[in-house]
């Protein structure tokens, strides 16, 4: 079953994880629906998370997505990436665990 939402951050970054501490100094995720969108991503980094390793891609407005190591292997085998600079693909959001990462679409489905 798909994703139907995904949390994100005051300025349009997406959360890979969502705290349940917002007493804490956490900020509340915003839920957005999960829809498919086309973009041209760079790679940014990297980022260890609680349970996860994470590559950091942005986009051209400057929001950051972050996305696991296996849907960056499916990204690099089936897409490519040109000095860290994807062409315009179609993404969406996908959750394993109680994590989220942005993923790439194969031809757009």
């Amino acid at each position: 079953m798909p994703l139907e939402e995904a949390p994100y951050d005051n300025d349009g970054n997406l959360l890979s994880y969502v705290s349940r501490y917002y007493d804490r100094g956490y900020q509340a995720p915003i839920m957005q629906p999960n829809v498919p969108f086309k973009a041209v991503m760079t790679l940014d980094g990297i980022q260890r998370g609680q349970s996860s390793a994470l590559f950091i891609l942005k986009n051209e407005q400057g929001r950051k997505f972050p996305m696991f190591m296996s849907q960056m292997a499916d990204l690099l085998q089936r897409a490519g990436m040109a000095g860290g600079k994807t062409d315009e693909l179609t993404w969406h959001v996908v959750k394993r665990g109680q994590n989220y990462s942005l993923a790439y679409l194969l031809n757009g489905f």
